[in-house]
């Protein structure tokens, strides 16, 4: 049987209070929408992982490359699961970002918003 939201989010603060935790928790689902800006070195990523596709297909793909739509001020909308899968692998303590570094979460955004 499934725990009721809300004993599990009583769950989650008495977890987190016992570890010194004094920040507030949120249920963040990986099909949950952020929002990123993504850096030059981003895009270039994204690029290569689509060229890097299509090389293992002998260069026939039957679709063209197509950036992630960005709004006025760079922001772009990702599936947590998509933005880990397509740039995780290029995100380290150090070097250059895929993206700034502050993101936007969006809580109970429906899939095909």
């Amino acid at each position: 049987m499934k725990t009721p939201k809300r004993k599990r989010k009583q769950k989650a603060r008495a977890g987190f209070a016992a570890l010194g935790g004094s920040a507030s928790l949120v249920e963040f689902n990986i099909n949950d929408y952020v929002m990123v800006k993504l850096t030059d070195y981003g895009r270039q990523c994204l690029r290569k992982n689509y060229d890097d596709l299509k090389a293992s297909y002998g260069g026939k793909l039957g679709f063209d490359y197509t950036p992630p739509k960005e709004d006025k001020d760079g922001w772009s909308k990702w599936q947590a699961w998509s933005l880990m899968a397509d740039l995780g692998k290029h995100i380290s303590m150090g070097l250059n970002p895929p993206f700034e570094t502050t993101i936007k979460v969006m809580l109970n955004a429906k899939l095909s918003a």
